[in-house]
Protein backbone atom coordinates (compact mmCIF):
# COMPACT_ATOMS: atom_id res chain seq x y z
CA UNK A 1 0.00 0.00 0.00
CA UNK A 2 2.82 2.37 0.94
CA UNK A 3 4.66 1.71 -2.33
CA UNK A 4 1.75 1.39 -4.75
CA UNK A 5 -0.78 3.87 -3.37
CA UNK A 6 0.46 6.32 -0.74
CA UNK A 7 3.78 7.36 -2.27
CA UNK A 8 2.46 7.69 -5.87
CA UNK A 9 -0.41 9.77 -4.51
CA UNK A 10 1.88 12.08 -2.49
CA UNK A 11 4.25 12.45 -5.44
CA UNK A 12 1.41 13.22 -7.85
CA UNK A 13 1.92 10.17 -10.08
CA UNK A 14 -1.72 9.95 -11.10
CA UNK A 15 -0.82 8.01 -14.23
CA UNK A 16 0.38 4.96 -12.32
CA UNK A 17 -1.31 1.61 -12.99
CA UNK A 18 -3.12 1.46 -9.65
CA UNK A 19 -4.74 4.85 -10.22
CA UNK A 20 -5.82 3.84 -13.68
CA UNK A 21 -7.63 0.87 -12.14
CA UNK A 22 -9.19 3.08 -9.47
CA UNK A 23 -10.43 5.60 -12.00
CA UNK A 24 -11.87 2.84 -14.16
CA UNK A 25 -13.88 1.26 -11.37
CA UNK A 26 -14.83 4.54 -9.79
CA UNK A 27 -16.81 5.35 -12.91
CA UNK A 28 -18.75 2.09 -12.80
CA UNK A 29 -21.90 1.52 -10.72
CA UNK A 30 -21.62 -0.07 -7.31
CA UNK A 31 -23.37 -3.23 -8.50
CA UNK A 32 -20.84 -3.56 -11.34
CA UNK A 33 -17.89 -3.14 -9.02
CA UNK A 34 -19.00 -5.90 -6.64
CA UNK A 35 -20.07 -8.62 -9.04
CA UNK A 36 -19.06 -12.02 -7.57
CA UNK A 37 -15.85 -13.50 -8.94
CA UNK A 38 -16.25 -17.20 -9.88
CA UNK A 39 -14.26 -19.80 -7.95
CA UNK A 40 -12.88 -17.26 -5.47
CA UNK A 41 -11.23 -18.84 -2.43
CA UNK A 42 -12.90 -18.00 0.87
CA UNK A 43 -10.21 -18.93 3.39
CA UNK A 44 -7.67 -16.20 4.09
CA UNK A 45 -4.86 -18.76 4.22
CA UNK A 46 -5.74 -19.90 0.70
CA UNK A 47 -5.60 -16.43 -0.85
CA UNK A 48 -2.81 -16.03 -3.40
CA UNK A 49 -0.39 -13.16 -2.94
CA UNK A 50 -2.08 -9.80 -3.57
CA UNK A 51 0.02 -9.27 -6.67
CA UNK A 52 -1.57 -12.39 -8.18
CA UNK A 53 -5.13 -11.12 -7.63
CA UNK A 54 -6.93 -8.88 -10.09
CA UNK A 55 -8.49 -5.66 -8.87
CA UNK A 56 -11.95 -7.18 -9.22
CA UNK A 57 -10.96 -10.16 -7.05
CA UNK A 58 -9.57 -7.90 -4.34
CA UNK A 59 -12.79 -5.87 -4.34
CA UNK A 60 -14.83 -9.06 -4.03
CA UNK A 61 -12.70 -10.29 -1.11
CA UNK A 62 -13.16 -6.97 0.63
CA UNK A 63 -16.90 -7.11 0.00
CA UNK A 64 -17.19 -10.66 1.37
CA UNK A 65 -15.39 -9.81 4.58
CA UNK A 66 -17.30 -6.56 5.04
CA UNK A 67 -20.76 -8.14 5.05
CA UNK A 68 -22.57 -7.72 8.38
CA UNK A 69 -23.53 -10.75 10.40
CA UNK A 70 -26.96 -11.93 9.33
CA UNK A 71 -28.05 -13.87 12.39
CA UNK A 72 -30.03 -10.88 13.66
CA UNK A 73 -33.72 -10.56 12.86
CA UNK A 74 -34.50 -7.98 10.19
CA UNK A 75 -37.13 -5.24 10.50
CA UNK A 76 -38.51 -3.67 7.34
CA UNK A 77 -38.82 0.12 7.59
CA UNK A 78 -41.21 2.34 5.66
CA UNK A 79 -39.30 5.63 5.21
CA UNK A 80 -42.63 7.48 5.05
CA UNK A 81 -43.68 6.16 8.45
CA UNK A 82 -40.56 5.02 10.32
CA UNK A 83 -41.97 4.96 13.87
CA UNK A 84 -45.00 2.74 13.26
CA UNK A 85 -43.28 0.44 10.76
CA UNK A 86 -40.40 -0.02 13.22
CA UNK A 87 -42.80 -0.52 16.13
CA UNK A 88 -44.86 -3.18 14.35
CA UNK A 89 -41.72 -4.93 13.09
CA UNK A 90 -40.26 -5.10 16.60
CA UNK A 91 -43.46 -6.60 17.98
CA UNK A 92 -43.30 -9.40 15.38
CA UNK A 93 -39.94 -10.60 16.76
CA UNK A 94 -39.89 -13.09 19.62
CA UNK A 95 -38.35 -12.11 22.94
CA UNK A 96 -35.64 -14.73 22.45
CA UNK A 97 -34.63 -13.40 19.03
CA UNK A 98 -34.76 -9.72 19.90
CA UNK A 99 -32.18 -10.25 22.64
CA UNK A 100 -29.64 -10.94 19.88
CA UNK A 101 -30.21 -7.46 18.43
CA UNK A 102 -31.75 -6.50 15.10
CA UNK A 103 -30.88 -5.05 11.72
CA UNK A 104 -33.10 -2.99 9.45
CA UNK A 105 -34.02 -3.03 5.80
CA UNK A 106 -35.32 0.27 4.43
CA UNK A 107 -37.85 0.12 1.60
CA UNK A 108 -36.40 1.09 -1.81
CA UNK A 109 -32.94 1.43 -0.30
CA UNK A 110 -30.32 -1.24 -1.11
CA UNK A 111 -28.12 -0.30 1.86
CA UNK A 112 -26.87 -3.24 3.95
CA UNK A 113 -27.26 -2.58 7.67
CA UNK A 114 -23.81 -2.71 9.18
CA UNK A 115 -24.74 -0.02 11.71
CA UNK A 116 -25.44 3.06 9.61
CA UNK A 117 -29.03 2.39 8.45
CA UNK A 118 -30.33 1.51 11.93
CA UNK A 119 -28.80 4.70 13.32
CA UNK A 120 -30.50 6.65 10.55
CA UNK A 121 -33.84 5.03 11.50
CA UNK A 122 -33.48 6.04 15.15
CA UNK A 123 -32.58 9.58 14.07
CA UNK A 124 -35.68 9.77 11.84
CA UNK A 125 -37.93 8.46 14.63
CA UNK A 126 -36.48 10.94 17.13
CA UNK A 127 -37.18 13.79 14.70
CA UNK A 128 -40.74 12.54 14.17
CA UNK A 129 -41.29 12.58 17.94
CA UNK A 130 -39.69 15.99 18.40
CA UNK A 131 -41.85 17.44 15.61
CA UNK A 132 -45.05 16.04 17.17
CA UNK A 133 -45.72 13.63 14.28
CA UNK A 134 -46.09 10.51 16.44
CA UNK A 135 -49.58 10.63 17.91
CA UNK A 136 -48.72 8.67 21.06
CA UNK A 137 -46.07 11.21 22.10
CA UNK A 138 -46.20 14.94 22.62
CA UNK A 139 -43.49 17.58 22.38
CA UNK A 140 -44.19 19.98 25.24
CA UNK A 141 -43.51 23.70 25.52
CA UNK A 142 -40.10 23.06 27.07
CA UNK A 143 -39.25 20.91 23.99
CA UNK A 144 -39.22 17.65 25.93
CA UNK A 145 -40.94 14.56 24.53
CA UNK A 146 -43.39 12.65 26.72
CA UNK A 147 -46.47 10.44 26.36
CA UNK A 148 -49.52 12.14 24.91
CA UNK A 149 -52.48 11.82 27.34
CA UNK A 150 -54.90 12.25 24.41
CA UNK A 151 -53.47 9.34 22.44
CA UNK A 152 -55.52 6.25 21.73
CA UNK A 153 -55.04 3.60 24.42
CA UNK A 154 -52.80 1.11 22.60
CA UNK A 155 -50.52 -0.82 25.00
CA UNK A 156 -48.72 -2.48 22.07
CA UNK A 157 -47.34 0.87 20.89
CA UNK A 158 -45.84 1.59 24.30
CA UNK A 159 -44.53 -1.97 24.49
CA UNK A 160 -42.86 -1.42 21.11
CA UNK A 161 -41.38 1.88 22.34
CA UNK A 162 -39.90 -0.04 25.28
CA UNK A 163 -38.32 -2.44 22.79
CA UNK A 164 -36.89 0.51 20.84
CA UNK A 165 -35.22 1.80 23.99
CA UNK A 166 -33.94 -1.70 24.75
CA UNK A 167 -32.44 -2.07 21.25
CA UNK A 168 -30.79 1.34 21.54
CA UNK A 169 -29.15 0.28 24.82
CA UNK A 170 -28.25 -3.23 23.61
CA UNK A 171 -26.66 -2.09 20.36
CA UNK A 172 -25.17 1.18 21.60
CA UNK A 173 -27.32 3.38 19.34
CA UNK A 174 -28.05 7.02 20.09
CA UNK A 175 -31.80 7.77 20.38
CA UNK A 176 -31.55 11.57 20.06
CA UNK A 177 -35.07 12.71 21.02
CA UNK A 178 -35.16 15.12 23.97
CA UNK A 179 -37.08 12.74 26.23
CA UNK A 180 -38.48 14.01 29.51
CA UNK A 181 -36.64 12.89 32.64
CA UNK A 182 -39.93 11.28 33.69
CA UNK A 183 -39.50 8.66 30.94
CA UNK A 184 -36.10 7.70 32.34
CA UNK A 185 -37.65 7.39 35.83
CA UNK A 186 -40.26 5.02 34.42
CA UNK A 187 -37.55 2.96 32.67
CA UNK A 188 -35.69 2.69 35.99
CA UNK A 189 -38.88 1.75 37.84
CA UNK A 190 -38.82 4.88 40.02
CA UNK A 191 -42.08 6.45 41.25
CA UNK A 192 -43.30 9.62 39.56
CA UNK A 193 -44.74 12.60 41.40
CA UNK A 194 -46.11 16.11 41.05
CA UNK A 195 -42.55 17.34 40.44
CA UNK A 196 -42.52 15.36 37.20
CA UNK A 197 -45.78 17.06 36.22
CA UNK A 198 -44.17 20.43 36.90
CA UNK A 199 -41.25 19.54 34.62
CA UNK A 200 -43.53 18.89 31.62
CA UNK A 201 -46.54 21.16 31.96
CA UNK A 202 -47.15 24.87 31.74
CA UNK A 203 -50.52 24.75 33.56
CA UNK A 204 -49.00 23.96 36.94
CA UNK A 205 -49.99 27.34 38.36
CA UNK A 206 -53.71 26.60 38.00
CA UNK A 207 -53.30 23.42 40.05
CA UNK A 208 -51.30 25.31 42.67
CA UNK A 209 -54.15 27.83 42.97
CA UNK A 210 -56.64 25.01 43.55
CA UNK A 211 -54.36 23.53 46.23
CA UNK A 212 -54.09 26.91 47.98
CA UNK A 213 -57.83 27.61 47.94
CA UNK A 214 -60.04 27.25 50.96
CA UNK A 215 -61.51 23.74 50.46
CA UNK A 216 -64.93 25.09 51.46
CA UNK A 217 -64.92 27.27 48.32
CA UNK A 218 -63.86 24.60 45.82
CA UNK A 219 -67.43 23.89 44.69
CA UNK A 220 -67.75 27.49 43.49
CA UNK A 221 -65.33 26.63 40.65
CA UNK A 222 -67.80 24.09 39.18
CA UNK A 223 -65.09 21.53 38.42
CA UNK A 224 -65.79 17.93 37.45
CA UNK A 225 -63.68 14.79 37.12
CA UNK A 226 -62.67 15.72 33.58
CA UNK A 227 -59.74 17.35 31.82
CA UNK A 228 -59.88 20.04 29.16
CA UNK A 229 -57.40 20.27 26.30
CA UNK A 230 -56.81 22.59 23.38
CA UNK A 231 -56.26 20.61 20.16
CA UNK A 232 -55.92 22.50 16.87
CA UNK A 233 -57.57 25.56 18.46
CA UNK A 234 -60.54 23.43 19.53
CA UNK A 235 -61.48 22.60 23.13
CA UNK A 236 -61.75 18.92 23.99
CA UNK A 237 -63.00 17.49 27.30
CA UNK A 238 -62.09 14.00 28.51
CA UNK A 239 -63.48 12.18 31.55
CA UNK A 240 -60.81 11.17 34.07
CA UNK A 241 -63.00 8.35 35.40
CA UNK A 242 -66.11 6.67 33.95
CA UNK A 243 -68.87 9.28 34.00
CA UNK A 244 -66.40 11.83 35.32
CA UNK A 245 -68.10 14.70 33.52
CA UNK A 246 -71.07 14.21 35.84
CA UNK A 247 -69.04 14.00 39.08
CA UNK A 248 -68.55 17.36 40.79
CA UNK A 249 -65.32 18.15 42.61
CA UNK A 250 -66.00 18.82 46.28
CA UNK A 251 -64.05 19.29 49.48
CA UNK A 252 -64.42 15.55 50.15
CA UNK A 253 -63.01 14.32 46.82
CA UNK A 254 -60.59 17.20 45.99
CA UNK A 255 -57.47 15.17 46.79
CA UNK A 256 -58.67 12.28 44.63
CA UNK A 257 -59.46 14.70 41.78
CA UNK A 258 -55.97 16.25 41.82
CA UNK A 259 -54.26 12.86 42.01
CA UNK A 260 -56.35 11.50 39.12
CA UNK A 261 -55.77 14.61 36.98
CA UNK A 262 -51.98 14.58 37.44
CA UNK A 263 -51.67 10.85 36.82
CA UNK A 264 -53.83 11.13 33.70
CA UNK A 265 -51.62 13.86 32.25
CA UNK A 266 -48.51 11.92 33.15
CA UNK A 267 -49.84 8.98 31.14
Amino acid sequence: IEKQVIQPFLQGHGDSEVFQHMNLYHNLSISTRIQPIPKLTTSFEEYPHSSELSYEERVEIFYQHSKPKTFRAAVNIDPENPFFSFAMGLMDISRKEIRKGIRVSIANDPAIDAGGPIRAVFLSIAKEMQDGKVSHFKSYDNHTVYFNPLAEDNPEIFHAFGRMVGIAILQGINFPANFSLTIFKLILGQPISFQDYEANRTDVESIRQICEMDPDHIESMYLSFSATYQVNEKTSKISLVPGGDEIDVTKANLTEYLRTLVLHRLG
